[in-house]
Formats: C-alpha cells, sequence, structure tokens
C-alpha cells in the first residue's frame, strides 16, 4: 500500500473526482488541438512558427494526463485490498487491450496504403503508428517500473528526489540541444517520444499529489479566483516562452523535445492547485456534463483523434498541397479541424461504448 492515512476533509465525490473530470476535459480538448491542421505544413509555411509558439502554452495537456494517471492508481492502492502486484496487473491489462486494439487498427490502415512492414515496425515502437500513440507506450513502461520502486515510493524524499531528476533531465535535454551535442540529439530523436526520461517525474508528481491532496484542495480553496487567473495566465506564458526558445534552438525541428520543458513540471502543478477545489455543483449542468463526457471517453478521444487526423492530412496532402494559406485561414482551418476531430472522436467513443465495447474508449 502507498500509504493507510486516511484523508480526513473526504469529499472525494464532489472535489477529488470532479477536479480530476475537470482536468482531463481541459487536457483531452488541448491534445486534439495539437492534430487539428489536416493540411501539409508547406501549405502555411508562413505563419507555422506564430500558430506553433502560441499554442505552446497548451503543452500542459500530457503531463496533466501522466500525472493524473498515477493519481489515480495511488489513490487505488490505498482503497483495494488486492497486493499491489494484483491490481497493477489488472491496470496492465486494461491497458493493453485498447493499445493493443487501436495499434493493431493503425497498422491496418496504414498496411492498406502499401507502407513496409519494416516502416511501420519502426513508427509502432517509436510511438508513431498515430498520433499520440507515444502516450499509451509511455504507460506500459511506467507500470511496472511503478511495481518495481513502489516500496520507496512511499518516502516523500524519493518522491521529491525522482522530481528534482526529472527537472535535471530536461535541463540535460536542453543543454545537449544548445551546445549541439549531436550523437546524443541522434539517439533521442530515435528512441524518440516514449523514451522516459521526459515522463517519470510524473509518476511521481501524481503520487504526492494524492498523498498531499486534501491540503491542496484546503489550499485552493484559500487563493482568491483572481490569482488562480493569474498563476494560470503566468504559466502559459512560461510554456509559450520556453517552447519559442526550443523553437529557435531546432530550427522548428522540436519532436520528440515537445514536452521537455521544466515549465511542463509547473504547470501540473499550478493546474491542480487551481481546480483541486472545483466542485460539480459550481458548475452549471449543461458544461458539467460536457466535462464528464470528455472525461468519461478521454481514452478513446485520445486514440480516434489520432488515427482520424492522419486519414484526414492524407486527404488534405492529396487535394490541397499546392494551395497557400494565409495566417487568418491558417487559424480558421485549425480551429475547424479541432472541432471536427473532437465531434468525430467523441461521437465514436459513445457509440463503441454502446455497442459493448467501451473497454477500448474508456
Amino acid at each position: 500500500m502507498m500509504t493507510h492515512q486516511p484523508h480526513p476533509l473526504v469529499p472525494l465525490s464532489s472535489h477529488r473526482l470532479f477536479a480530476l473530470d475537470l482536468l482531463k476535459a481541459i487536457s483531452i480538448t488541448a491534445v486534439i488541438s495539437y492534430h487539428a491542421m489536416l493540411v501539409p505544413r508547406s501549405t502555411y509555411a508562413d505563419s507555422l512558427p506564430l500558430l506553433e509558439i502560441s499554442a505552446g502554452g497548451l503543452r500542459f495537456c500530457v503531463p496533466v494526463l501522466f500525472t493524473i494517471s498515477f493519481f489515480l492508481l495511488a489513490c487505488s492502492l490505498d482503497k483495494t485490498d488486492l497486493r499491489p502486484w494484483q491490481l497493477l496487473k489488472k491496470r496492465l491489462m486494461r491497458l493493453l487491450i485498447p493499445t493493443t486494439f487501436w495499434f493493431g487498427l493503425a497498422i491496418l490502415l496504414k498496411s492498406l496504403t502499401r507502407n513496409p512492414f519494416p516502416h511501420l515496425m519502426e513508427r509502432l515502437v517509436s510511438g508513431n503508428i498515430f498520433q499520440g500513440a507515444y502516450f499509451l507506450l509511455v504507460l506500459l513502461q511506467c507500470l511496472p517500473l511503478f511495481l518495481l520502486i513502489l516500496a520507496r515510493l512511499r518516502q516523500p524524499a524519493v518522491l521529491y528526489g525522482m522530481i528534482t531528476l526529472q527537472c535535471l533531465m530536461l535541463l540535460a535535454t536542453y543543454h545537449w540541444l544548445v551546445t549541439e551535442q549531436t550523437w546524443v540529439i541522434d539517439v533521442l530523436r530515435r528512441l524518440d517520444r516514449p523514451c522516459l526520461i521526459y515522463w517519470f517525474g510524473y509518476m511521481a508528481m501524481g503520487i504526492s499529489l494524492w498523498q498531499k491532496w486534501p491540503k491542496i484542495i484546503q489550499l485552493s480553496g484559500q487563493i482568491p479566483n483572481l490569482w488562480k487567473g493569474i498563476f494560470l495566465a503566468i504559466t502559459w506564458g512560461l510554456l509559450s516562452e520556453e517552447y519559442r526558445r526550443l523553437w529557435i534552438v531546432t530550427q522548428g525541428n522540436i519532436p520528440p523535445f515537445d514536452y521537455a520543458l521544466v515549465s511542463c513540471l509547473l504547470s501540473v502543478v499550478v493546474l491542480f492547485l487551481c481546480f483541486a477545489s472545483l466542485t460539480a455543483e459550481q458548475v452549471p449542468i449543461l458544461p458539467r456534463q460536457i466535462i464528464l463526457c470528455l472525461s468519461r471517453y478521454s481514452l478513446g478521444i485520445f486514440c480516434i483523434n489520432g488515427i482520424v487526423s492522419e486519414i484526414g492530412l492524407a486527404i488534405g496532402s492529396r487535394w490541397l498541397s499546392q494551395t497557400h494559406f494565409s495566417l487568418t485561414e491558417a487559424i480558421l482551418l485549425k480551429m475547424g479541424g479541432w472541432l471536427g476531430l473532437l465531434l468525430i472522436s467523441l461521437g465514436l467513443s459513445m457509440l463503441l461504448d454502446r455497442v459493448k465495447l467501451g473497454v477500448i474508449v474508456r
């Protein structure tokens, strides 16, 4: 077990669950925005730097989703009578089912376009078989790691040490890019986004936030909304500025370093702190239902939008590759792509759930 200390502020149904639902809904919506351009980059090359850098403030999305995953795992470990390895085995099997399905579907679709098998396998292990596929690969790596170091994760010093080490690894990555350590960068590019050096700290962060959750709820409730807005604006600015520097250093060739930002770590803390005290009762019924729906189907939305966006991009590349879009047109295209992907991925997730395939979408 992670800890046996009771949480005295226990309104978990209204506080914890809805706060996490909201963070998941915000994050999955932000994720879709990164897949929303369904035309080649060459068609809006003049606007590309501005669009990319201005969207840097949304880079909290994947770190928040990782943190929530391990927050909930730590919560489950405290509440279950199962042994840790039994619970983790169940989680691993639950994760393998959607991973196998969506990876298999993506491979099948790409096979129809006569992609060579070695190329497909390379894209699979690099987390690029569809946009965002690396997320599932990182979780599959982190769950066994979590079990191996579980005994030490009870100690706050170990958790803070992991978070500090994560920060140092992100700074080291930036240093390697700035100083043009070619061989290191080449290795990291080959390992791509599933490389754990960008992600392990969020495992510790999720556990630490769970252990201190009652205090975080209490502190969040004491912070005026004006200050929360200021904190969020500052965080957005820091993410955008750090991403801008990364864009300059890499000359626009950022992947797989998209989330190698120290401000990503900070953004997780800020978002949890700002929204922890929000309850479902404080939100009008319609927005509340939308938030809960997006949260419920966040896994399906994540995978489906990644696959559908690649289909859309293939179509756009075929028919619009010679077109040039102005900044205004590019923004409208992105907004339209974002809304379309959101509606399609949510609709398909709900449909799959109705036909008894909920295990692959939630």
